[in-house]
């Protein structure tokens, strides 16, 4: 009886150190995996990706803005986060996966916001991982944010100009 109640204890501790370590995770590491899943949201709707956020802020203990934030002053040296980003404020040599995470978090604040800055910011912030543009992923994210910058009226990657919205292999 006593071996049973004492593996009935041992048990218990383990599982609830577990689960203690995984609630603690820091909100950062929260967002990455939330990130990860991104090109879904690309499909919902504005106020449902808005609404989305709002849950997971309060399930994470901090919003995408902070988290945003934590990555651009990352990303600049610690220079204080502005609306738009310019290329001159970034510093190499970086991990790859904080300028890839603050890509994607800028994607997801224009797909809840409709900001073009967000949206240019995304795109910049992808432009730093220019010795990973053959992975299909770098790939998939350059054409996602063209694709969004043309529908938005701006330029195609390589400078094409995009003509009433559409870029020019997309016409009938």
């Amino acid at each position: 009886m006593r071996k049973i109640f004492a593996m009935l204890v041992l048990f218990t501790l383990c599982l609830g150190t577990g689960l203690t370590a995984a609630a603690a995770a820091p909100a950062g590491e929260s967002w990455e995996s939330l990130l990860e899943v991104t090109p879904k949201f690309s499909w919902y709707p504005r106020d449902e990706v808005r609404k989305l956020l709002e849950m997971k802020k309060t399930a994470y203990g901090q919003t995408l803005e902070e988290y945003r934030a934590q990555l651009l002053s990352a990303v600049t040296g610690g220079r204080a986060p502005t609306a738009k980003v310019k290329a001159e404020d970034f510093v190499l040599g970086r991990p790859w996966r904080d300028y890839y995470h603050l890509s994607l978090a800028e994607f997801c604040l224009y797909l809840s916001s409709g900001r073009k800055t967000f949206l240019e910011n995304a795109r910049l912030a992808l432009s730093f991982l220019a010795a990973k543009n053959e992975q299909p992923e770098i790939e998939f994210w350059h054409d996602v944010y063209d694709a969004h910058l043309a529908e938005q009226g701006g330029f195609y990657r390589g400078g094409v100009p995009v003509v009433a919205g559409r870029h020019p292999a997309f016409r009938g």
